[in-house]
């Protein structure tokens, strides 16, 4: 992994000293502000030759300081996590990389070295926007490319792990939560649909959710009204979230996982 530690490095490294515009696309310079938050991969081209990827690829940057940030992600099978900061020449040095070395499916480990060594070349970058899609755009001249999109909490997800006592437990209940950039957020619990008001900070993933709610007035089992309660209060001590790819935590105030929930895709789950 030595090789994609490289890359990472490189890759970032050139993401924030040197950025290009072009057909109206907003650019920056040095200035990350854009940049932070969490990203997926949706297209790499090659050589010339556009490589679909075999699984999700994620990545997020979180600032540290006025001079430095972290990044962290997955690249298929293997996730890797860093800090970069600004050198004395103005470009960034990263420090502290260390990765995870699995093995896997051959097609996702043959991805996640072609798309690592694209980055030890990586020559430009660009932030831009297109209606409301946030885009990151890596270049390595004119052949070789890897656009990303900004990733987001607003949609609907499927609950699959829930907070019980002092553990997580898989979740058999159809448990469902929608976030709109309207702000609000609507949990049905298999029984109701209850409404809150909330509110979230893309950069800092901190978010604030009223304590109570509007609801529905069904009623059901024991069993279901217990499972409802619990999924509210689970819902309403969430501060914070962690999101990458399809997959998204609920964080309380100590930082303990409340619910683990997927992205509901259309024609899937």
């Amino acid at each position: 992994m030595k090789k994609s530690l490289l890359a990472v490095c490189c890759a970032f490294t050139a993401l924030f000293v040197s950025c290009a515009s072009s057909g109206g696309q907003k650019s920056i310079s040095k200035n990350f502000a854009d940049a932070c938050g969490d990203w997926n991969l949706v297209s790499f081209v090659k050589e010339g030759e556009l490589l679909e990827a075999p699984a999700m690829i994620s990545m997020s940057l979180d600032p540290q300081d006025a001079n430095s940030f972290s990044v962290y992600g997955n690249f298929g099978i293997n996730t890797f996590r860093g800090s970069l900061a600004s050198a004395s020449n103005g470009q960034l040095q990263a420090t502290s990389f260390s990765s995870t070395k699995k093995a896997g499916a051959k097609d996702v480990l043959d991805f996640e070295n072609k798309f690592s060594s694209f980055f030890v070349t990586a020559k430009d970058f660009s932030y831009y926007k297109k209606g409301p899609v946030e885009y990151l755009k890596f270049t390595d001249g004119e052949k070789s490319s890897a656009i990303f999109t900004k990733n987001s909490i607003y949609g609907s997800w499927n609950v699959t792990s829930m907070k019980i006592k002092n553990g997580l437990s898989s979740v058999n209940e159809k448990l469902t939560m929608t976030f709109t950039s309207g702000k609000t957020l609507s949990a049905s619990t298999g029984i109701n649909i209850v409404s809150f008001s909330w509110e979230n900070d893309s950069t800092s993933r901190k978010m604030t959710i009223a304590s109570s709610g509007i609801s529905t007035l069904a009623s059901g089992s024991d069993k279901e009204m217990a499972t409802e309660r619990q999924f509210i209060d689970c819902i309403t001590k969430s501060v914070a979230y962690r999101l990458s790819g399809n997959d998204l935590e609920l964080l309380d105030s100590s930082g303990n996982i409340t619910l683990i929930l997927e992205r509901q895709i259309m024609g899937g789950k």
